[in-house]
């Protein structure tokens, strides 16, 4: 039987609280338990968040509470150091670069576009997306863009050590994040341990994604491959002793010794789902991470029935088909998949004759999780993969981003897609975001051209994501889709064809019916035919409409200011001067970022921290 325990331990999870507790305080981070779920024995999560949302937000999972709060900790400290804050716009962070000399980071330089040029070629194909014959371009367009923000020429690059060639190159931050999101992303009590969390979490959802694009049959593990894991044994026997739910373990090694495993839970009345990944080279650990996933955040039964899907009886048409619209489709659900579970896989997943055989033996744990490292890091590198490290350990706690190009941005979301699935650089969210700052001010053909570069962004994505803008969800902008906005946009310039197709892809999008936003319909239809009020008014009343909404929307929609009545433009980086400032939390995240950057480590962190490419060549 293989070993499925480790004998080792870097530290106890409440040690490790202590001292992340600590570091948050001497920067004067507040972070509480904001929720706690316990749905079965051994299955804890809890959700960590910051005073008035000021940052993000962290979830953490164990089989005791205090494995899932030191995993809620890690989880905040690794987002912290890679600085998933950093969403504001330029004007914003000339503050910060003023007090703290640098952006970002200490050890950022600054890159033009022929040191982009010069990247791996699949790191740029990672970045835009896009063939050789259009890379050129793609660059021209993104250093134009940051042209338009105030950066000329330049933008910030950090370093990454390429374990492969053991080379230090400089990869420009804001883009990786873009590419990867928090994949890869890992905090540890020691740097292998670290190291070890991040690998495993990009193996796990690579190992996804060779399942759901190539519509692999994995095989099913029967019990007696995991009865010998008590705790988790006993798990899957509570949550299946109601008679309402059935768990089935699958391989997902895909052929290619990855030591991943998945969860399926299958409501059996409504024949539906709910699958998890986990990763680990502990066999039992892996299993405990999937079925600590699947109940991450669940308050109750009937909330948590609403994230299953139909297990297929026929395979879904984008499954089928591999047209740009399938392709987009088939993006789309593997992203949603990646964020919160709630993506379905093809067919193949429920199959009876898999396309590789199970693979035990995957599961090997190292003497050490140096060996760990070095073990999974062979892995990769036999893959046809490299793999490049970042050093985020500022704040004294060992956090990293670990990049594998071609691995790493697998089922990232997008928010700034545009509409014909092309890359972000080909919108210029600089120019909206001016037009928007100074909304008064500009002139019809102004607006005519913020209408055109908003037709190009997500009609998902919220005001606020575009703009940059952090703000409490009781703001307008937090709620305000792209489509509700180019509604309001075509009205002020009088196109009602156009007011009408964004105002129903908005209404399409949600989940509710509104009547305010049915009758506003109406009222558009008619309104490109007429202006008489009294004609509209009379022709929505023969439509069966409640007679005070018509008053409402005739009285919204007809006067000049009404279009944006209910809506205060952002004056960044005016703060004083805007009418935001009391539900924009952007000024205290600076404050936070500043106390943050004050504590920073101003020594240049090895990226090469621990000689891993001699262990790696060594194997």
């Amino acid at each position: 039987m293989l070993r499925q325990t480790r004998s080792y331990k870097e530290d106890t999870p409440l040690n490790t609280v202590h001292k992340l507790r600590g570091i948050l305080h001497d920067i004067g981070m507040y972070v509480y338990e904001s929720e706690w779920y316990n749905p079965y024995n051994n299955i804890y999560s809890v959700r960590l968040s910051t005073e008035e949302k000021i940052l993000f937000g962290t979830n953490g999972k164990g089989t005791s509470r205090q494995f899932a709060l030191a995993s809620a900790y890690a989880e905040f400290m690794e987002r912290l150091q890679n600085g998933l804050f950093h969403n504001m716009p330029a004007c914003l962070y000339n503050r910060i670069k003023d007090k703290c000399g640098f952006n970002f980071y200490p050890d950022e330089v600054l890159l033009d576009a022929n040191q982009i040029a010069l990247l791996p070629a699949i790191v740029l194909k990672d970045i835009f997306n896009v063939s050789d014959e259009n890379l050129v371009s793609k660059i021209t367009a993104y250093f134009s863009q940051l042209e338009n923000e105030s950066c000329p020429g330049k933008c910030v690059g950090v370093p990454y050590y390429n374990i492969k060639s053991g080379e230090i190159i400089h990869l420009p931050l804001n883009q990786i994040l873009e590419t990867t999101g928090s994949n890869g992303m890992c905090a540890g009590n020691t740097e292998y341990e670290a190291v070890f969390q991040g690998l495993c979490e990009i193996l796990e959802r690579y190992a996804a994604s060779e399942i759901f694009y190539n519509k692999l049959c994995p095989p099913t593990l029967p019990r007696e491959y995991w009865e010998h894991c008590t705790e988790e044994c006993s798990i899957i026997d509570e949550i299946e002793a109601t008679g309402e739910y059935k768990v089935v373990v699958k391989d997902f090694s895909i052929g290619k010794k990855l030591p991943v495993l998945a969860a399926i839970l299958i409501d059996k009345m409504a024949n539906t789902y709910r699958i998890k990944v986990g990763s680990d080279t502990s066999f039992k650990a892996a299993l405990g991470r999937c079925l600590t996933e699947m109940y991450q955040g669940i308050k109750c039964n009937s909330e948590f029935r609403k994230e299953f899907f139909k297990i297929p009886t026929n395979e879904l048409e984008m499954f089928i088909h591999d047209d740009t619209k399938s392709q987009k489709s088939r993006s789309e659900e593997f992203t949603n998949f990646n964020i919160d579970g709630r993506g379905q896989f093809p067919m193949a997943l429920f199959g009876e004759d898999p396309d590789y055989s199970i693979d035990i033996n995957c599961f090997t744990i190292g003497a050490s999780f140096r060996d760990e490292v070095c073990n999974i890091i062979n892995l990769i590198k036999n893959l046809n993969f490299d793999v490049y490290i970042r050093n985020v350990s500022f704040l004294g706690f060992p956090s990293f981003h670990i990049y594998v190009p071609g691995m790493s941005s697998l089922g990232v979301k997008k928010v700034f897609d545009n509409n014909s699935g092309d890359t972000y650089t080909q919108i210029n969210f600089s120019k909206i975001r001016k037009i928007l700052y100074d909304f008064d001010a500009n002139a019809t053909k102004d607006l005519m051209c913020l209408a055109e570069e908003l037709q190009k962004v997500n009609y998902k994505s919220t005001m606020a994501q575009i703009l940059l803008l952090d703000v409490k969800k009781t703001c307008e902008w937090h709620h305000m889709t792209v489509a509700l906005f180019l509604s309001l946009l075509w009205q002020h310039l009088g196109n009602f064809s156009k007011a009408k197709h964004f105002l129903e892809i908005h209404v399409a999008a949600k989940t509710h019916d509104n009547d305010y936003y049915q009758v506003a319909i109406a009222y558009l239809q008619i309104r490109q035919t007429t202006a008489d009020v009294k004609h509209i008014h009379n022709h929505l009343t023969l439509l069966g409409y409640d007679n005070e909404l018509i008053i409402e929307i005739t009285r919204d929609l007809s006067s000049s200011e009404g279009k944006f009545k209910y809506i205060r433009f952002p004056k960044c980086p005016n703060c004083e001067a805007c009418s935001l400032r009391g539900e924009c939390i952007q000024e205290k995240k600076i404050e936070h970022i500043m106390a943050m950057y004050s504590k920073f480590n101003k020594k240049i962190l090895p990226v090469n921290f621990i000689n891993i490419n001699a262990d790696y060549t060594a194997i």
